[in-house]
């Protein structure tokens, strides 16, 4: 009884954390709550063929951002909660969108130029190339994410929340509207869309804050090669999160990658409750680094895992006692893929400490450590998702 109290306890010492993360995954819940209406909605309105087709451009279009990112969000997010200068703040965040804006601007027209190829290679279908122009829509709009790592740096959970909430609200909407009436074409960009409506509130607090106003010069290079970089090149295993749909779709029809993008979509859902960790702890550990209280960090990071462990117990036993029953009543089209179900839910919720871990080494600038993580973390997805997709095959 006195151990059960003991770690009652624990975990109401961290009722900050408690508090902030809940308000983080509340709104990315209502959003994705609305997004996963449309995923649904879509995916019977475009068949497990078409969903394929659809989720397959997503992914792709989501990826090659990514590979541009140079690691700009987490930097912004852990300088900016570091700098307590505001001219060094506004030199870190102008130096980064310039270099954003010249390589999107590379990456779109090189796109462009390759638009049949890129339809050939990963739809398999030349007919299909027509879809590749919304996707350089969506990539476009991405570029504007990079706002709401400027609000998380300044500690601006509700901002943050809010915005957490309004993309996914929006790209939910708009894709059901453009994609029911539109088909698929336009529902890629009402996709990408939802990306900017999504930030407008995040855009608008930058502005509040001055932080486009020319101030003087800090060393920004030095913090882009020897944390940026490093970051990018170490979180690079990372993508393949975002790229074992396009992988997938190169080795199997499309109407398994229907029902594992359909599977993906609750695999993201039980990510919600760590991916709001990570949002609140990323500042939080960055700030203990900068005033070297590293034992704080390590005591917060096991609270934390406490905190998260009765999740976890509950979600797997839910998912494999319910998931039939559950598919057969929310969308019998997908019991087919019900394997791939149980397996990427339960799968996410272990991923979940993993992902808690990586805002305590990104914060403390552990690189190696978080690109061992991060390598172990997307293989094993990866690996996973090719057996569990040819066990449903």
């Amino acid at each position: 009884m006195k151990g059960i109290n003991s770690y009652i306890n624990t975990i109401l010492g961290e009722s900050e954390i408690i508090r902030s993360s809940g308000m983080v995954f509340g709104a990315s819940l209502l959003g994705s709550i609305i997004l996963f209406i449309a995923n649904l909605i879509l995916s019977k309105h475009f068949g497990p063929e078409g969903f394929g087709n659809f989720k397959t451009i997503i992914s792709l279009f989501l990826l090659l951002p990514a590979l541009i990112e140079f690691g700009a969000g987490v930097t912004l997010t852990r300088y900016i909660a570091q700098f307590s200068n505001k001219e060094e703040i506004n030199y870190l965040v102008r130096w980064f969108l310039k270099l954003r804006i010249i390589s999107y601007l590379l990456l779109l027209s090189i796109i462009f130029i390759l638009r049949e190829q890129v339809a050939l290679y990963f739809l398999k279908d030349p007919s299909l190339a027509y879809l590749i122009l919304p996707g350089i829509f969506l990539s476009g709009f991405i570029f504007f994410n990079i706002f709401k790592f400027i609000s998380l740096g300044f500690q601006n959970f509700k901002l943050y929340s809010f915005s957490q909430f309004l993309t996914p609200a929006s790209t939910g909407v708009l894709t059901i509207f453009f994609g029911y009436f539109f088909g698929v074409y336009y529902a890629i960009i009402g996709w990408g869309l939802g990306y900017l409506i999504g930030n407008l509130p995040n855009i608008r607090f930058s502005f509040t804050e001055k932080i486009f106003e020319k101030t003087r010069v800090i060393d920004v290079k030095k913090i882009f090669l020897g944390y940026s970089i490093p970051l990018h090149l170490m979180i690079i295993p990372g993508f393949l999160g975002i790229a074992v749909v396009p992988i997938l779709s190169l080795f199997f029809s499309q109407r398994l990658i229907g029902y594992y993008a359909f599977a993906m979509i609750f695999y993201q859902g039980v990510l919600l409750i760590p991916a709001a960790l990570f949002s609140v702890l990323l500042p939080k550990f960055s700030e203990l680094e900068g005033s070297e209280n590293l034992k704080e960090a390590r005591t917060k990071l096991r609270k934390v895992f406490l905190t998260y462990t009765p999740i976890v117990v509950l979600g797997i036993i839910a998912c494999l006692l319910f998931s039939e029953l559950f598919l057969g009543i929310i969308a019998p089209t997908y019991l087919p893929g019900l394997i791939l179900f149980k397996s990427l839910i339960c799968f996410g919720l272990l991923v979940g400490y993993l992902l808690i871990y990586r805002s305590y080494l990104t914060g403390l600038a552990k690189m190696k450590k978080l690109t061992i993580l991060v390598i172990i973390q997307n293989l094993s997805l990866l690996v996973i998702s090719f057996i569990i997709v040819e066990m449903a095959s």
